[in-house]
């Protein structure tokens, strides 16, 4: 298996969700998706049509470090998904991230069978 890396993908607009990649072609077989260190508000991923309010299409919501970079000991919230079989069935562009503060994200990582 071979990991990539996406960076950290940014919302710029608070409720409007940005996929984790504009690639349909890109099938992976795990996916990671970290919160950042430092930022100061939630994130979810979800689908494209997510609601916040109601959580539908969540799949999951992050909570934030903080600006203090909160307690050493405790990671950064993270989500991860496998495809059973390892092989390369997850379709990023299908996964969307939105966030409550302009500018902040998450960093999305992936492996390749």
């Amino acid at each position: 298996m071979q990991a990539y890396s996406l960076g950290k993908i940014a919302v710029s607009t608070p409720g409007t969700p940005v996929p984790l990649t504009t690639n349909t072609t890109l099938l992976a077989s795990r996916v990671r998706v970290q919160t950042v260190i430092g930022e100061t508000g939630r994130i979810w991923l979800g689908v494209s049509d997510m609601n916040k309010n109601t959580h539908a299409g969540v799949m999951k919501q992050f909570w934030p470090t903080g600006a203090s970079g909160a307690d050493a000991s405790v990671p950064a919230d993270s989500w991860e998904m496998n495809e059973s079989g390892g092989d390369n069935t997850i379709q990023l562009s299908s996964l969307f991230l939105d966030a409550a503060v302009a500018g902040e994200g998450a960093i999305v990582e992936y492996w390749l069978s």
